[in-house]
């Protein structure tokens, strides 16, 4: 996934399409294409704008403070120290991959983690991520029942950037 510029490489030349992952809805995306030759010459480029549609889920996120982590942006974040995700309605999400990108507070002093749990309504864990001191993305299947994800940390807090689905 790349939100500024895009290298897409490939030695077939017959390869005429281009999957984006991590695309918001009702968004406009700038494509540049450059396609190189064997010898390493460049066409001129080429420029496309695409408008992605609306997002037919009808899944409306709901936790953190700023809604940073449901921006669209991977940079912003959202500190996570004890925070709760829900969604509605709750059966739109079950068998879906959802991705969570987080780190750890950083404290040169101890080994900080932030957790991710994903949790039934009697508080039950059904899954469970843990981010080290390292930006990372973690993917899961939301298993059925799940109603929630808490966030919580170990020694230092942590930054969520996003919560989406693949």
């Amino acid at each position: 996934m790349c939100f500024n510029k895009c290298k897409f490489h490939s030695n077939s030349p017959t390869i005429n399409s281009f999957t984006g992952k991590a695309l918001y809805s009702e968004t406009t995306y700038k494509y540049t294409i450059i396609a190189y030759d064997d010898v390493g010459y460049a066409s001129e480029k080429a420029e496309y704008t695409v408008e992605t549609e609306k997002d037919e889920t009808g899944v409306a996120w709901k936790g953190f403070s700023n809604g940073a982590a449901f921006d669209g942006d991977l940079n912003t974040g959202v500190s996570a120290s004890t925070q709760t995700v829900t969604w509605t309605p709750v059966e739109k999400v079950e068998g879906r991959a959802i991705s969570i990108r987080a780190v750890a507070g950083y404290n040169n002093s101890y080994n900080n983690y932030l957790y991710a749990y994903v949790r039934n309504d009697a508080n039950q864990n059904l899954t469970s991520l843990s981010f080290g001191e390292t930006t990372s993305t973690q993917s899961f299947i939301m298993p059925q029942g799940a109603t929630k994800i808490v966030f919580n940390y170990r020694y230092y807090t942590g930054t969520v950037y996003e919560i989406y689905e693949q």
